[in-house]
């Protein structure tokens, strides 16, 4: 048993999967910049990388006990999918900014919760702002 290891390259798990992490391997090659420059904000701040929503919008009232989304950085808002077979959930957009769905390009109003889509390829992730995305 010494020195076995699970299998965890991206091929181990069939052709589905393989296709699935490859596409998370080129969004996290995309968000290195962004990552980059919120890591230094930390470095100024001590603002951690990853946040609560009430840490970012203190005065939405809203976003207070929200404990199964984060923020990541000042721009991106991440909701993932806790149940197995999910295949949608609910998200609270925090208020004062419009939320833009990473992969599909849906804007969700900020100060609204909506039912989102939870697909097996794709983590609700969401970026501030209408305009284009922070990488």
């Amino acid at each position: 048993m010494h020195g076995m290891r699970s299998p965890n390259e991206p091929w181990s798990f069939g052709a589905e999967v393989e296709e699935i992490l490859v596409e998370y391997i080129h969004l996290r090659k995309n968000l290195q910049h962004y990552l980059m420059e919120q890591s230094k904000a930390v470095s100024k701040t001590g603002i951690p990388l990853v946040r609560p929503l009430w840490l970012e919008f203190p005065e939405d009232d809203t976003c207070t006990g929200v404990d199964d989304q984060y923020l990541l950085g000042d721009h991106l808002l991440v909701a993932p999918v806790t149940g197995e077979g999910e295949r949608e959930r609910t998200v609270v957009f925090p208020a004062g900014d419009t939320w833009t769905d990473v992969w599909q390009g849906t804007t969700y109003e900020g100060g609204t919760t909506q039912v989102v889509p939870a697909l097996l390829e794709q983590i609700p992730v969401f970026f501030r702002g209408s305009e284009d995305k922070p990488w």
